[in-house]
């Protein structure tokens, strides 16, 4: 829900890590804390990371996002 816009998602994806500690979820934790703040550069460095392990169309709709927020 993140890659949506969502950033009631935090919260969750923060108690699930604390479970369950795995890249996939901490990259989506990192997506919707950057989402939260509206942090563009945090966004853009999430690209990065998501880009980095093959999830490039995540990593297209954070690019977007870091877009949005520059104005």
């Amino acid at each position: 829900t993140v890659r949506l816009g969502d950033i009631r998602a935090a919260d969750p994806l923060a108690r699930l890590c604390d479970e369950i500690d795995c890249l996939t979820g901490n990259l989506a934790l990192a997506h919707a804390r950057a989402l939260a703040a509206g942090d563009a550069a945090a966004l853009q460095t999430v690209s990065g990371e998501l880009a980095a392990v093959g999830m490039r169309a995540a990593a297209a709709d954070a690019d977007a996002q870091a877009r949005r927020c520059d104005g």
